[in-house]
């Protein structure tokens, strides 16, 4: 993987490493970008501001080996962040992790990015044996949790 820092106008360009061949851009950008909803990401490939090979492209769009996905400035991939609690683990397998999350922490961080205490630490988690410079898992959380429900 070839992570390219460009001109304040361009952005960054990060380069299709072999283990990610045949995703979908929407999925590759998410797990580079994890401080960003999948929502907005969406947004800025709609509006082309994340090119694929310098062309607009689609979210659903193919990736392959080599092809160089371009990110507008301002958006850059972000370090794993380190956990913020110690998790409850009820059950782990190689496809799902039960938790019990604690009374006070939202399960998702809201739009200005705050109390993702829990989020952070899920990232964490399930992202413990990777290289800490990405590609990074995202949970697909199912839950049905207010804030103050453990």
């Amino acid at each position: 993987m070839t992570v390219q820092p460009d001109d304040e106008q361009r952005g960054t360009e990060l380069r299709v490493p072999q283990e990610q061949s045949g995703c979908e851009l929407l999925e590759f950008a998410a797990s580079w970008l994890i401080n960003e909803s999948k929502g907005s990401l969406r947004r800025l490939i709609s509006s082309g501001r994340i090119r694929v090979n310098g062309r607009d492209a689609s979210g659903g769009r193919t990736l392959w080996t080599g092809d160089v996905v371009g990110l507008p400035a301002g958006l850059s991939v972000t370090p794993l962040p380190a956990p913020a609690l110690d998790l409850d683990v009820l059950h782990e397998d190689a496809h799902h992790l039960c938790v019990n999350k604690p009374a006070g922490f939202p399960v998702l961080p809201d739009r200005s990015g705050g109390g993702g205490e829990f989020y952070r630490s899920l990232l964490a988690h399930v992202n413990r044996d990777l290289p800490a410079d990405g590609p990074y898992r995202r949970p697909h959380l199912v839950h049905r949790l207010d804030r103050d429900t453990s």
